[in-house]
């Protein structure tokens, strides 16, 4: 086992003899992070003292209370009882914790607004090319399906239903796509240390139908202009350029 953090590392991996492998009750284990291992600090610091420095202790330790009202109360106690040490504490609650790392790069949030803003442009751009190719590809067939009585509206229906069955069809992948992403997030090195206390992390049905109502509505925008163009083009015109 090799630690993510810099100063932890040494020469090589660090070795351990499996002593036990816990689990948790099915009903908590949503709200129990199993990828975790626990070993005596003593073999690290007697590992790593040498050439961590001061880095060799201790940063952070779990503190489970039984009345979560005293919460407060306690946090104050645990930092005055270190305001005047040489290792100062800042005593703060889990949510509050994980949040920092979160800050540490950046507006996240906003970053992923405008990736994914970018992500759907994209998409409407190469599922508009895919539609326009798809139509002109097969001007033949569409000029025949006019020939023998298909009105230019059924045409036109014909094409934007393809469209919306690709919208479909990539929204539902992406949506399995992404509860499988957030599920394997948290077995990353760093990400789960931060996501791995996190209950219930999984793409909500709002979120998943809010992704599939988009998905959809891009299958139909890239499939409008496509269709129009079907829609309004002549027997012969298609069939000259065939």
């Amino acid at each position: 086992m090799e630690s993510i953090s810099p100063p932890y590392r040494v020469r090589g991996p660090l070795k351990f003899n499996v002593r036990a492998i816990y689990t948790a009750d099915p009903a908590q284990a949503s709200r129990v992070n199993l990828g975790m291992a626990f070993f005596h600090f003593k073999y690290l610091y007697e590992t790593i003292k040498d050439s961590a420095g001061s880095y060799a202790g201790a940063g952070t330790f779990n503190i489970q209370i039984a009345n979560p009202s005293q919460g407060a109360a306690l946090m104050r106690a645990i930092d005055a009882n270190f305001e005047n040490s040489d290792v100062q504490t800042k005593t703060e609650t889990e949510g509050a914790f994980l949040a920092e790392f979160t800050n540490l790069i950046g507006n996240l949030t906003s970053l992923l607004n405008t990736v994914g803003m970018a992500v759907v442009f994209a998409i409407l751009l190469v599922t508009a090319n895919t539609m326009s190719m798809a139509v002109r590809e097969r001007r033949t067939e569409i000029a025949v399906l006019k020939t023998v009585g298909f009105s230019g509206g059924l045409v036109m229906t014909l094409v934007v239903v393809e469209a919306l069955a690709l919208g479909v069809i990539g929204g539902l992948v992406g949506i399995g796509l992404a509860q499988a992403a957030v599920g394997y997030m948290a077995r990353l090195p760093f990400m789960g240390f931060i996501l791995g206390n996190v209950s219930g992390l999984s793409v909500s049905p709002l979120v998943a139908a809010i992704t599939f109502s988009i998905a959809v509505g891009l299958g139909a925008a890239a499939g409008f202009v496509p269709a129009f163009g079907a829609y309004r083009a002549r027997i012969t015109d298609m069939l000259r350029h065939a």
